[in-house]
């Protein structure tokens, strides 16, 4: 049976299939989440229109399936099924249901990665290519796109729907992949072979360093003549920390002349992972990236590889560093810090203020090691931005504070003319942020000037959010503001809906040239970017940030009830009514949901956790207590506030796994902010850094 799925309904493949969100779409049709009713697991489930005229995408479709049905490889997906839907001859791929990002939107999201993340990325990915190759398969559109990294931390290449046997492989005027990724001889009619493959991995490569391809160039042409003609620049010329053995392997994978490229890709990872136990060729100690709606990377000190099955993040897309903005790996003994000196440094604090580090019962692990303590002016109301090491924040006494990750000190600060209550923004060397008067800011960060201010005409209600050079904002009069990024130029500003009140703050979301907005009558809009045309409207009183992830969009209402609305047609999916708490059964506040593990986790007044498959609640934390409507998750740990308590607990099951006090004020925001460090902010204007249990 087959049923409308923008409707709402479920639609069934083979009457097995239950179709459950869309994952992505592409030049290969569109991938879904699916449900196997005979066997009860989740599957992804791949579709392609039959054209009855031409049997190509089916070929490619069969080819895919018994491409990677004969790899015996973890890189590799596996594949359950393949056929025609009976109902309405749509051609199907049943496999594996992997879930977590493409390495495409870990680059757009996150930015260039540490050089070891991606060194390890890229051997993974060399692993797998070596067993195709051996097999006699070549890829042939080798992109991050293609990159699955899962929950587990494991690298999988997808879509060998247009690889073939290399044995098989003649002169073809078809040339078929990503212009951005193929090798030279693609271009004079060459199929490409195992060294093909290799080139693209050297563009990946490049990209996941530099966050930018080879040859950046725009246009077809131009990108064909940059391949074949155009001599590439190694990536230390755009990022001092990767090491020289690097530089000479992507230039050597990146050779015009397939002989002198490495000989294969058995030897490239071997090569990869040479360069890994060598820490001294570092020049910088990155470790893992730092998750940001903007390109961003972070350094930590300590460690120079991670262990990739801790990289779980989960983050609300629609704020620069919502709920969660980096990647954690936790260690260390039980300590308890008690008071120190304080030093002041440009009207701002640094030191130690009282802690207590405790477990959660007997045999429990320790609490967290207090790091550093940073004091504001005024209160801290929004997350912190991490990004380079640098953490950015903005207090209510006007300033914006650049403060150094590692030892808590003030690098430089920023005077607005108003209080700031919004998460900075931070985008090709420029931070923005806006303060309540309405007026937004563009500042240098290297020489620290400002570069344009713009007031929009009334009290800024939300984070400032950039988007592939388009800044949108949202006022306390309904209105969604959107900006040039580079001059401050209005491109727009819309108010939707009327009567009801607004949210009192509520972060646009722009993506994919859709711009997604609460309006004045707290529906949800979305509109189209160049023309700022209403696309659609749905929903009522909804109350926290948007959070996109891939097609679905989720956001709370005021009765404490999750929404997952599909976005390209506005359809509802499904709802969840949170839990009520263990000490009332009315909510007072509801928390932008974090998305992880499967999972959309949230503070209804108290922690609690909602299947996305089922729209079920999952778990709920009963503390007795009220909690800050912020939290993070990252490495399979949520991290919420409860007055001056941090607790850490167990994405799966809910369970605690330590919790913190700190000796300050309430606490009003937990951030990640690197691979040791967590923030905690309070009503009194202290930034508490602290190394959960387990770092380094």
């Amino acid at each position: 049976m087959n049923l409308d799925i923008a409707g709402g309904r479920v639609r069934t493949i083979a009457g097995r299939y239950e179709l459950v969100r869309l994952v992505g779409r592409g030049g290969m049709g569109e991938v879904w989440q699916a449900h196997d009713r005979t066997i009860s697991r989740t599957v992804a489930v791949k579709l392609m229109p039959l054209d009855p005229d031409d049997r190509r995408g089916a070929d490619a479709l069969l080819r895919e399936a018994r491409t990677a049905g004969a790899l015996h490889d973890p890189g590799v997906v596996t594949v359950h099924d393949v056929g025609v839907d009976a109902e309405d001859g749509s051609l199907f791929l049943v496999m594996a249901y992997l879930s977590g990002r493409d390495l495409a939107s870990v680059l757009r999201q996150d930015g260039p990665c540490p050089v070891p993340v991606a060194l390890d990325w890229t051997a993974q990915v060399a692993d797998t290519l070596a067993t195709a190759h051996a097999a006699g398969i070549v890829h042939r559109d080798l992109k991050p796109a293609n990159l699955m990294l899962t929950d587990s931390g494991r690298i999988v290449v997808l879509d060998f729907g247009i690889a073939r046997l290399a044995a098989s492989l003649t002169r073809s005027s078809k040339v078929m992949g990503t212009l951005g990724y193929m090798a030279p001889e693609r271009f004079d009619e060459q199929p490409g072979d195992a060294r093909s493959d290799l080139y693209s991995l050297g563009c990946v490569l490049s990209e996941l360093l530099v966050g930018e391809l080879p040859f950046p160039v725009s246009g077809p042409i131009a990108m064909m003549r940059a391949h074949v003609e155009q001599a590439p620049e190694p990536p230390s010329r755009s990022r001092a920390d990767v090491p020289a053995a690097v530089d000479e392997l992507v230039l050597e994978l990146l050779a015009k002349d397939p002989h002198r490229r490495p000989a294969d890709a058995r030897s490239v990872a071997g090569r990869l992972r040479e360069i890994m136990r060598a820490p001294e060729g570092f020049r910088d100690r990155s470790t893992v990236p730092v998750r940001a709606a903007v390109p961003a990377q972070n350094t930590a000190t300590t460690q120079t590889s991670v262990r990739l099955k801790d990289l779980e993040v989960a983050a609300s897309p629609s704020s620069v560093a919502t709920a969660d903005t980096g990647r954690l790996s936790v260690s260390r003994r039980r300590l308890l810090w008690a008071g120190a000196a304080t030093a002041v440094v440009g009207g701002g604090a640094v030191g130690a203020v009282a802690w207590a580090g405790h477990g959660s019962g007997t045999g429990s692990p320790p609490g967290a090691v207090p790091k550093w303590t940073f004091q504001a002016g005024s209160m801290i109301d929004r997350h912190p931005t991490v990004v380079d090491g640098v953490v950015y924040v903005g207090s209510s006494d006007g300033n914006l504070y650049a403060i150094d990750t590692v030892t808590g000190a003030l690098k430089w600060n920023f005077r607005a003319a108003d209080g700031i209550l919004s998460s900075p923004v931070v985008a090709q060397g420029v931070v923005y942020v806006a303060d309540v008067g309405g007026s937004v800011y563009a500042t240098d960060i290297a020489t620290r000037t400002t570069l344009w201010v713009v007031n929009i005409g009334a009290a800024v209600s939300s984070d400032v959010v950039v988007t592939d050079g388009a800044l949108g904002v949202r006022s306390d009069d309904g209105a969604t503001h959107l900006l040039d990024a580079k001059t401050g130029k209005s491109l727009w500003s819309v108010t939707l809906g009327s009567g009801g009140g607004s949210p009192a703050r509520s972060t646009p979301v722009l993506a994919n040239n859709i711009v997604y907005t609460i309006g004045a009558d707290r529906r949800l809009y979305a509109v189209n970017q160049p023309s700022a045309g209403q696309m659609w409207a749905v929903g009522s009183n909804f109350v926290t940030d948007i959070v996109l992830d891939d097609y679905q969009l989720y956001v709370g209402d005021q009765d404490g009830t999750l929404h997952t609305i599909n976005s390209l047609s506005g359809a509802e999916l499904w709802s969840c009514r949170t839990p009520t708490t263990s000490f009332s059964s009315s909510r007072t506040s509801l928390s932008t949901p974090l998305i992880a593990g499967g999972m959309a986790l949230l503070i209804a007044d108290e922690p609690c956790a909602i299947d996305l498959r089922t729209g079920t609640v999952k778990w709920q934390f009963a503390a007795n207590r009220l909690f800050q409507p912020s939290c993070a998750a990252v490495g399979g740990v949520f991290y919420a506030c409860a007055g001056t308590t941090v607790y850490a607990l167990d994405i799966a099951t809910g369970t605690q796994k330590w919790k913190c006090d700190i000796a300050g004020g309430k606490a009003a925001t937990v951030t990640v902010a690197d691979a040791n460090t967590l923030l905690v902010s309070d009503a009194d204007g202290a930034l508490f850094a602290l190394t959960p249990p387990g770092s380094v």
